[in-house]
């Protein structure tokens, strides 16, 4: 911020001797009022992929839209309306009143007095033009909903047509986008607690989630958040996770305060969080897999109470025991090989084994009984 805001005072004190003040506030007005058009209504083609299909007995790769399909596209689909032109032009305002306060401080003021002014309002500038979800968080749930829509049904029946909104939040607020209804009743249902949280949706002003109106609403202050799960929104369960960019900062603070102090100045925090989250691609299978979450408890909410309850039970599992991690790994090579299997008889002798060792496993290491139950509600669950 230091670094922009010095930038920002000096191309201020250039502007005013080199260029007449009409001609610059005018071009500056311009640039912002696209900017914040581009902002309210980029459409993130960019980032949508064909679906792959197979030819020729080998699938196609995925790929990406060309720049300039990308861009016909874009105003194909979504030439600015009234309210997004209006929204625009009050956030170009903001701009406009904040590069000539910085004019003014860096000429009448102290280097530290214009600092601060200039820092604080091109921080307004910048939250006036954002509005709600930023692009990219917005093109991996286009990402996503493309992806659930056209295979869901094909991983699972009835999935890909499920009516499943979405939670996102961040450290302030939470998004709700792709409710069915036409407006969404006051916060959300943490299941299976059945425990009403959240506060009132609003629609978020000038701004719009593939053409549909989407909500959001200040996170309470009790610190409650919908989490990476699933939870209900009247009568619709929903998935819920954090946003990307929320879930790299959570996870690099979090970092920080788990390591020594002599280590925090120099750890790689970038390359960790990469590591840890990946790319676009495994947030869209996250939302994926909470997505899925929310179809189980659309059609067998009971069995999804259930099996979320069980979890009581993982104190009391032997996670640690080497023996028992071995075993474990032998049952999955058997059944990582019926899958892999090129005939029905071959799938069906490796099938037999696994439950074999299963079996085995379970009565070898004391399993019967709740842990058992355990084992089964956690993999019906979680997969």
């Amino acid at each position: 911020m230091n670094q922009i805001v010095s930038v920002s005072i000096l191309l201020t004190r250039l502007a005013f001797r080199l260029i007449p003040p009409g001609v610059w506030l005018g071009a500056l007005f311009i640039v912002a009022l696209w900017l914040g058009l581009m902002i309210k209504i980029w459409q993130p083609h960019a980032w949508q992929r064909r679906t792959g299909t197979k030819q020729a007995g080998r699938r196609v790769r995925q790929q990406l839209l060309p720049l300039r399909e990308t861009l016909r596209q874009t105003w194909k689909s979504a030439f600015p309306g009234p309210r997004a032109w209006r929204g625009a032009a009050w956030g170009a305002l903001i701009a406009l009143a904040a590069f000539l306060l910085t004019a003014v401080y860096s000429f009448f003021a102290s280097a530290g007095t214009a600092r601060f002014v200039t820092g604080t309002f091109l921080f307004l500038a910048a939250l006036a033009l954002s509005g709600g979800l930023v692009t990219p968080e917005k093109a991996r749930l286009t990402e996503f909903s493309h992806l659930r829509q056209t295979l869901g049904s094909a991983v699972w029946p009835g999935w890909g047509d499920a009516k499943t909104p979405v939670i996102v939040y961040n450290e302030a607020y939470a998004f709700l986008v792709g409710y069915p209804g036409s407006h969404p009743p006051d916060g959300w249902v943490k299941m299976p607690q059945n425990e009403q949280q959240g506060g009132p949706w609003e629609p978020v002003p000038d701004d719009t989630f593939n053409g549909q109106v989407y909500y959001r609403q200040h996170l309470p202050a009790s610190g409650a958040t919908p989490q990476a799960f699933t939870v209900r929104v009247g009568a619709f369960w929903a998935a819920s996770l954090t946003t990307k960019e929320w879930m790299a900062i959570s996870l690099t603070n979090q970092l920080r305060e788990d390591l020594p102090a002599p280590l925090r100045p120099i750890f790689p925090y970038r390359l960790a969080i990469r590591l840890l989250i990946g790319s676009s691609d495994l947030y869209v299978t996250m939302l994926a897999h909470e997505s899925f979450h929310a179809y189980q408890g659309t059609i067998v909410p009971e069995r999804l109470a259930a099996a979320e309850t069980a979890v009581h039970h993982q104190n009391n599992y032997p996670w640690n025991d080497a023996d028992l991690q071995a075993a474990w790994q032998t049952e999955l090579n058997l059944l990582q090989a019926a899958l892999a299997a090129e005939s029905k008889a071959e799938t069906a002798v490796l099938s037999q084994q696994f439950l074999q060792q299963r079996q085995q496993r379970r009565q070898t290491f004391g399993l019967e009984g709740a842990l058992t139950d355990y084992e089964r509600q956690r993999e019906w669950l979680e997969g």
